[in-house]
């Protein structure tokens, strides 16, 4: 029962908390030096009391804001095939050819 209860939750919230802090470190494009800080104020907030959960999901939801309006629309910049999505062959190549 504590697993599930506490450790768990607890490894999702340093989850999110790593993640964020690697994306605004390798991305400063799209993700803000405020941001783990405002997580981390979010998960304090709502460890501390329910009262304050309100205020910790604000804080969370403008900490991850940021990273909705950065992603790009096409996969442009994430080395995406256009086209339909996850094709991954060119028109050119039919499924025989690349078949063993």
């Amino acid at each position: 029962m504590p697993l599930v209860y506490t450790v768990v939750p607890m490894l999702f919230w340093l989850g999110l908390l790593t993640l964020v802090t690697l994306l605004a470190f390798f991305r400063r494009d799209v993700v803000r030096g405020w941001a783990p800080v405002l997580v981390l104020a979010g998960i304090v907030l709502a460890a501390m009391s329910l009262d304050l959960l309100p205020v910790g999901a604000v804080c969370l939801g403008a900490a991850l804001l940021p990273m909705r309006r950065g992603l790009p629309e096409g996969g442009e910049r994430l080395g995406r095939p256009q086209g339909r999505p996850g094709a991954a062959r060119s028109t050119e190549q039919s499924f025989s050819e690349t078949a063993p």
